[in-house]
Parts: C-alpha cells; sequence; structure tokens
C-alpha cells in the first residue's frame, strides 16, 4: 500500500538525497586527491610558482591575468599571489604541448626572456597589458586534485572537472544510485547531464547549460520485461534490472520490491517476485544528456519536448543505464577498427541518411532499404572484426549507427576526449 507523503516522510527523503550527493561529492574529492598523489612523480597534476622581483611587483593587482612569452600568440592562465608568487594555473602537459617544449623543458621555456601580463580577456579579445616579470626561483607545489564542486542540494549536484573524468563521474553516480536506490529507480529517477566546455567560456554560461540539461522533463513509460533470468529482469530497451526481493538481513522484502504493472486497475503495485515475461512496468525512466558548448549561445539550443526527447537531436537524451553501452560500443570499435574505418563508418551512413530523409532515434520507422544498407556497411568496413563480436554486440553496434546514436558516442570520445582507436594501420 503507497504511505502517505506526511512531513516526516517527505524530510527523510529529502535527508537521505542529500546524503547520497554529499557522499558523491566527498567520494570524488577524495578520489581524484588520490588519483593526483599517484601522479606526484609524473607531475601532471601540479602547479608552478615562480619569485618575481619585488619592483616589478610593487603595483601588481592580486588576481588572475592571462600571460604570453614575447611575441607568442599563445596565452595561458596565471594567478598572481604577493605570499607565494606567480602561480601558473594550466595544466603543465599541456602547456607545454602548446609551447612546443619538452615538459622538462618548461620552466626553461618561461623563464627564457619573460613573460607578458595582461588583464583577464573577454570576448577572446586580449586585455591590457599591465607589465612584464622576469620570473627567477621556481618550485613545484603538491599534486592538487582538479575537482571544485559547485552545487550539492537533494534535488541538484554541480561540479568541475576535466572532460575526461566526467564519463568516469557519471558512472560512478550510476553505479551509487544502483546500489542505494535501485529498488526504488521505477519511481526514483536519476537525471544525469555533462557539459563539455572550453575553458574561456563564461561558467555563467555552463551553469546555464547545466541547468537545461537537468530540466529534462521525467516521464512514465511502459517497459516491457523481455526475459527472466535466475535474478535480473532484462527489458525491451536492453536495460538489466536485479530483481532485489530480499533485505539486508536475508528476510522477504515487504515494504519496497513493489511495481506497478501495466493492465492493472489504477496501476496497482505489483510484487517483483511475481513478475513474469512480456508483462509491462510502468517506470519514471532516468536521463543521461550531454552537450559540447563551443560557444556560450549554444547553451539555448538544448530544449526538451513534452515526451522528453531533444530538440531537434531526437537521439537524445539516453536512459542512464545506456552508459554501459556507451563504453562496451566505444569500447568494441576502438578495439577493432582504425580512425579511418570508423570515420568512413559514420560518413557513409550519415551520408545516405539525409540524402534518403531517414530519421534519427531508435523509436523512428526506417526503410528496410536504409536497414539493409547500414548493415552491410557495417560488414565491409569492420571487416574481420565484425565477425568478432558475436551477434549480440554486432546487433548493438548496428542499432548505434542506424539509429545515428554513434555520433554521440564518437562526438564525445574523439573529438572532445580526442581518443583515437587503439587499432591503427
Amino acid at each position: 500500500k503507497p504511505k502517505n507523503p506526511s512531513p516526516a516522510r517527505l524530510r527523510r527523503v529529502w535527508e537521505t538525497t542529500q546524503r547520497f550527493w554529499q557522499g558523491i561529492a566527498e567520494g570524488e574529492e577524495a578520489k581524484e586527491q588520490g588519483i593526483a598523489e599517484g601522479e606526484e612523480e609524473q607531475g601532471t597534476r601540479q602547479r608552478l610558482i615562480f619569485a618575481l622581483l619585488s619592483e616589478e611587483v610593487k603595483d601588481l593587482a592580486w588576481g588572475n591575468y592571462d600571460a604570453s612569452l614575447p611575441g607568442s600568440a599563445i596565452s595561458f592562465g596565471v594567478f598572481w599571489d604577493r605570499d607565494r608568487g606567480l602561480i601558473v594555473i594550466e595544466h603543465l602537459d599541456y602547456l607545454a604541448q602548446r609551447l612546443g617544449c619538452p615538459r622538462e623543458g618548461l620552466v626553461e621555456r618561461l623563464t627564457k626572456g619573460g613573460i607578458v601580463l595582461r588583464e583577464p580577456s573577454e570576448r577572446l579579445e586580449r586585455g591590457q597589458e599591465v607589465g612584464r616579470v622576469h620570473p627567477m626561483a621556481y618550485e613545484e607545489t603538491l599534486p592538487y586534485a582538479p575537482f571544485i564542486r559547485i552545487l550539492t542540494t537533494p534535488r541538484q549536484f554541480l561540479a568541475l572537472l576535466p572532460a575526461d573524468r566526467a564519463l568516469v563521474l557519471a558512472e560512478g553516480i550510476l553505479e551509487r544510485y544502483e546500489r542505494e536506490m535501485g529498488k526504488v529507480r521505477d519511481r526514483l529517477p536519476l537525471t544525469l547531464g555533462v557539459v563539455y566546455f572550453r575553458r574561456h567560456t563564461p561558467l555563467y554560461a555552463v551553469i546555464d547549460a547545466a541547468r537545461r540539461l537537468l530540466s529534462c522533463p521525467t516521464r512514465e513509460e511502459p517497459w516491457e520485461v523481455t526475459a527472466l533470468e535466475e535474478e535480473p529482469l532484462r527489458f525491451a530497451n536492453r536495460v538489466t534490472w536485479p530483481r532485489e526481493a530480499k533485505l539486508g538481513d536475508g528476510s522477504e522484502d515487504s515494504y519496497y520490491s513493489w511495481v506497478k504493472v501495466e493492465g492493472l486497475a489504477n496501476r496497482a503495485l505489483f510484487p517483483q517476485v511475481q513478475i513474469d515475461r512480456n508483462m509491462r512496468l510502468w517506470v519514471q525512466a532516468g536521463a543521461f544528456d550531454f552537450e559540447v558548448l563551443d560557444t556560450a549561445t549554444r547553451r539555448f539550443a538544448i530544449r526538451y519536448d513534452g515526451n522528453g526527447r531533444r530538440i531537434p537531436r531526437s537521439t537524445r537524451p539516453y536512459l542512464p543505464e545506456q552508459l554501459t553501452e556507451w563504453k562496451l560500443v566505444w569500447g568494441l570499435l576502438a578495439d577493432g577498427l582504425t580512425t579511418s574505418q570508423v570515420e568512413a563508418l559514420t560518413a557513409l551512413v550519415e551520408r545516405k541518411r539525409e540524402e534518403w530523409g531517414e530519421p534519427l532515434g531508435e523509436e523512428a520507422g526506417y526503410g528496410e532499404t536504409f536497414r539493409r544498407f547500414v548493415r552491410d556497411t557495417l560488414i565491409n568496413v569492420a571487416g574481420s572484426a565484425w565477425k568478432n563480436w558475436g551477434e549480440e554486440k554486432r546487433t548493438l553496434v548496428e542499432t548505434y549507427l542506424r539509429s545515428g546514436r554513434l555520433a554521440d558516442v564518437l562526438e564525445v570520445h574523439m573529438e572532445v576526449m580526442k581518443q583515437r582507436p587503439r587499432r591503427e594501420g
């Protein structure tokens, strides 16, 4: 029997979700610090601090500046702290790559000829020059954790972290959600959003884009059970849920292990242990979405229709559980194909989609000719990799290619994170 939403019960729910997000933030902070400490020897997560001549900085105000080398158009961020010195606030490996020198030679490159300081730039225009400094002694600080918590409430959690850690954090949130909220996931949906942006993008635009992603409306959907294994439920949308019908002490769970089944009067609750194949369960579906914020105005393109689908990117959002599919699809392509094969695969299919007017999305009605074309293209391009995948993995990659979702996977992994297939040649 459903419980009445009394103030005390609502407060317990509020406190539980607050502890959930606080645990995510604290756990990620500790994890990132551990990664930083593990990479201390390589210096990949350290800061450079330079000592400056006192006469050069007597009028220099405390704060951040855009810096560049004389005669160079490449700018990088620094922070002036009177007590500590001039702190380089860039990823040192990335800065060395931009300046065209090895990581070991970065200090020499920065100290040779001095550094030009300018006011922070606006709208990609160079700020006014405030002076030139000549770094002397330097030190490398202790490793830092590139993770900044912006907001933690019972309803929302916002944080800044490197682009290559975003999907890892999303997977970690999903894992903890399944462990702590798994028994009520059909009525307590999880919405995940990732905003990728360049380092000079205004923070207000990034936060606005994140809030727009989190505004995706939840929707109640009927999910058909297609397989009943010993424990998990498998649905037609390829999502798998464990059947958790017991409490921690091994006794029967009479509190949470109930679901709504289509066809019952008033959508009455039904015990999980009695679910059978071909039943349709009513589920408040969660969502996972992302946006590449190449410009600040790109955030205005994040909008959803009444069914919770992106306009016009109908391939999005995904279900949070489909993050595992993302990882699997990219792994199959990265291990079995070359960069040129992956690019040719998506280019051929997307060109035909446009020419033939085929829609995006898994629920779309594709023409039979387009279906055959996608499958034949995948077989021809993938070659031996296709034979090694097995039927279930072949179907998954084909589904992502046909629906247009493969383009989303490649946008994140190849364009944003600059990853490349491990097999080349």
